[in-house]
């Protein structure tokens, strides 16, 4: 007969701490947020697109499938682009008063 392993109890790490935020004297100011403008918006987008052209023409080049390829990848443009506008809406409206 195999030889019975003892059950031992379960270790468990100890609770991770909190980090330390520095105190904030008077004659600090409170830091705020970071909100993108309009034209950073514009920039990332820009980016996004150019990201997504890459990838188009790398799978034209290498897979030589383009079915549905231009809806995909439009689709993911306007989606990006749809999200940056909700988000700057969001920041310049509706954004909570403790966030700037």
């Amino acid at each position: 007969m195999a030889a019975k392993r003892q059950k031992t109890p379960l270790q468990t790490a100890p609770p991770a701490e909190e980090p330390q935020r520095p105190q904030q004297t008077a004659d600090q100011p409170a830091a705020q947020p970071h909100r993108f403008t309009i034209a950073q918006y514009a920039v990332m987008n820009a980016l996004f697109a150019a990201f997504l052209v890459i990838q188009l023409v790398l799978v034209q080049v290498f897979v030589r499938e383009t079915r549905g390829l231009y809806f995909f990848f439009g689709l993911l443009m306007a989606g990006f682009l749809l999200v940056s506008v909700f988000d700057y809406l969001y920041d310049r409206y509706l954004a909570p008063a403790d966030q700037g």
